[in-house]
């Protein structure tokens, strides 16, 4: 999978070697973006960077603030080559709305679905979770209690 461990599990390392496929990519596109059109700019930043962000890009919320700062550089440049508006924060929001989307309508791995429970619906242990409670009329996440410093670091809830 191309993931690059550290010592302390702070997953620097892994982002530092993403940011550096993803530069690549991109100095690839600036080097014939004289020839391009911005939705064929557009076209190539989608095909050959993003995909290396959005590969473990909620977990990369949780990291250091030196790390965030150096994937919003690497979010402006990307802006200035395909002539868009999203900043790093809003990438990694809206990977992980699109995650949770996919976790409640059960279309993601089941280890997720498992954590996403609708009140007044059941968990993976067959019990009924908020019944008769506020959130369970307005159809809200029951989000589970983290149960150790691990999962509270990444996996992170909006």
């Amino acid at each position: 999978l191309g993931i690059v461990f550290d010592e302390g599990m702070t997953w620097e390392k892994h982002a530092n070697a993403v940011r550096q496929k993803a530069y690549l990519g991109l100095n690839k596109i600036k080097r014939g973006s004289s020839t391009l059109n911005d939705d064929e700019r557009r076209l190539l930043v989608n095909a050959l960077v993003l995909p290396h962000l959005n590969y473990c890009m909620n977990t990369w919320r949780n990291t250091s603030s030196y790390v965030r700062k150096r994937f919003e550089s690497l979010s402006r440049q990307i802006n200035l080559v395909s002539q868009t508006n999203k900043s790093f924060e809003k990438m990694t929001n809206y990977s992980t709305a699109l995650l949770s989307f996919k976790s409640v309508n059960k279309i993601s791995p089941a280890y997720l679905t498992k954590r996403f429970v609708l009140c007044g619906n059941r968990n993976e242990k067959g019990e009924l979770v908020g019944v008769n409670t506020r959130a369970a009329r307005e159809n809200k996440l029951c989000v589970q209690k983290t149960r150790n410093k691990y999962d509270s670091k990444h996996f992170f809830v909006m």
